[in-house]
C-alpha cells in the first residue's frame, strides 16, 4: 500500500514532466518555424527578380504585339 501523500507527489511530478515535455515540443516547433520562416523569405526575395522580369517581358509582348496591328481601317 502507498501512503497518500506519495501517490500525490508521484502525480504532481507526472503532471510536471508531462509540462516540461510539452515545453520542448513548442520549442521544437518554434525553431522549425523560424527556421521555415527563413526559406520563405529567401524564396521571397528569389523570387522578386524574375517578377520585373516577368512583367518587362509582357511589357514588351504588348509593344511587339502593338507594332504588328493593322491601323484601323474606315467603318
Amino acid at each position: 500500500m502507498v501512503p497518500p501523500a506519495t501517490s500525490s507527489a508521484a502525480q504532481l511530478q507526472a503532471v510536471l514532466d508531462d509540462l516540461a515535455a510539452r515545453r520542448a515540443q513548442v520549442q521544437a516547433l518554434r525553431a522549425q518555424l523560424g527556421l521555415f520562416d527563413e526559406q520563405l523569405a529567401a524564396l521571397e526575395t528569389s523570387l522578386g527578380p524574375l517578377l520585373e522580369w516577368t512583367r518587362a517581358w509582357a511589357g514588351m509582348e504588348r509593344t511587339m504585339t502593338d507594332l504588328w496591328r493593322p491601323p484601323p481601317g474606315p467603318i
